[in-house]
């Protein structure tokens, strides 16, 4: 992969698995 191929791979992983890790650690919280 090229680096401009990583970097939207990496961008679109961490948009999909943010909101799941926050939604996680309120799930915990609460």
């Amino acid at each position: 992969m090229t680096a401009y191929g990583s970097f939207y791979f990496f961008a679109i992983v961490g948009i999909l698995l943010i909101p799941t890790i926050i939604a996680g650690l309120k799930g915990k919280m609460l």
